[in-house]
């Protein structure tokens, strides 16, 4: 098991978030990433989830798995999105992210 595994799901979000605005695009380190948003895709709150796709498609990284998987959660769970959660989503000017997830899957 990676160090990754043992992070929240919000040190998950914050490093993601935080090397994408730093424009720190690192294979390795999304792949990693991707395992553990997957290992604890359940214990994501909505705006955790859509913070993170964000720094995925910022870094313009996009893992088919990850994608796969966000996309049917969100299908599934689409009505944990409620309208404020999604109002702050999109009112930071973030053109990527849970969108995206529909478009590249």
């Amino acid at each position: 098991m990676s160090h990754a595994q043992q992070l929240s799901p919000e040190q998950i979000r914050n490093l993601c978030v935080s090397f994408a605005k730093l424009k720190y695009f690192n294979t390795q380190f999304k792949s990693v990433m991707a395992d553990a948003i997957i290992a604890k895709l359940d214990q994501f709150e909505p705006s955790l989830l859509a913070d993170t796709a964000w720094a995925f498609g910022e870094a313009m990284y996009y893992d088919f798995e990850l994608m796969s998987v966000l996309h049917s959660h969100l299908q599934q769970n689409a009505d944990k999105f409620d309208a404020s959660g999604l109002a702050k989503v999109g009112g930071r000017g973030r053109s990527r992210g849970v969108w995206s997830i529909t478009v590249t899957v």
